[in-house]
């Protein structure tokens, strides 16, 4: 079994988990590193993903195409799930995290066993929790959502191409990012509006892209972000923000080097 190795990559861990059915050994990290995930970012008209989330068909298949593998990705209601993994194995798909919120965490189906669907279920290797979860199918409805997402390893198709504009474009998005960034923090914001901006504005940044540095071994770029981190959670904490006209200078600087970085070391051009 692979163990995730970074913050929220459960969906690349799950990846890792089902190329060992095609004799292929690797950790999430390496599939990062390979499909070269660090330097990638995306914008879809409302919200920014980096790093780990990003997670669908087209990112996987930065990594899988290369391999001779692609994704094939399948949305179901809860009752038409059942009836597609019961002939199926190997398929990752989102559930309810275990508080039962709308978060969603990947796991993947392993098969049907005295009565109930068993699940590998993606975590940190020191994490006190079980490796397979098996749930009855009213467990199972209770734990998805009314649209699932699943998804299976084929064998690509020839014709298959990547895009490799994706630098350009994952610059694009990263402008815009720090565009947004850059006029939020010139109108002073009060505590409040830090605290409402945490999951559109910070949480890209200051946990993804943050992540992705330390794999990529930008530590100098790293070690700064990590304390303008602690900087901001500090603020939250404190509900005070009398060190925010130093902290937007630093964070400016430092997201002016990570857009840099994004576009000179993404080797799709």
């Amino acid at each position: 079994m692979k163990y995730m190795t970074f913050n929220r990559s459960c969906s690349y861990t799950g990846l890792a988990n089902m190329l060992e059915q095609f004799g292929i050994n690797i950790t999430d990290r390496e599939i990062i590193i390979q499909a070269a995930i660090p330097y990638c970012f995306y914008y879809d008209g409302e919200e920014y993903f980096a790093g780990s989330m990003l997670q669908s068909k087209y990112w996987f298949d930065l990594f899988l195409k290369p391999k001779g593998f692609e994704i094939e990705e399948y949305r179901f209601s809860k009752l038409e799930l059942i009836g597609f993994l019961e002939p199926n194995v190997n398929v990752m798909m989102g559930i309810k995290t275990i508080h039962r919120t709308e978060s969603k965490h990947a796991v993947i189906y392993k098969g049907f066993e005295q009565g109930k669907y068993k699940f590998l279920n993606m975590r940190h290797e020191t994490e006190q929790v079980p490796d397979f979860d098996a749930l009855t199918q009213q467990e199972l409805m209770e734990a998805c959502h009314d649209e699932t997402f699943c998804s299976i390893i084929v064998p690509a198709d020839d014709k298959v191409s990547i895009d490799m504009s994706l630098a350009s474009q994952s610059y694009k998005n990263y402008e815009i990012y720090y565009n947004e960034m850059k006029v939020f923090l010139s109108k002073t914001p009060t505590f409040n509006d830090l605290s409402s901006m945490k999951h559109r504005l910070f949480t890209p940044l200051m946990l993804d892209i943050l992540s992705m540095l330390q794999i990529a071994d930008e530590t100098e770029i790293y070690d700064v972000l990590y304390a303008l981190r602690v900087d901001y959670m500090d603020m939250l904490k404190k509900e005070n923000t009398d060190g925010l006209t130093k902290f937007r200078d630093s964070i400016l600087e430092c997201m002016s080097k990570i857009g840099d970085f994004i576009l000179e070391r993404n080797h799709y051009k």
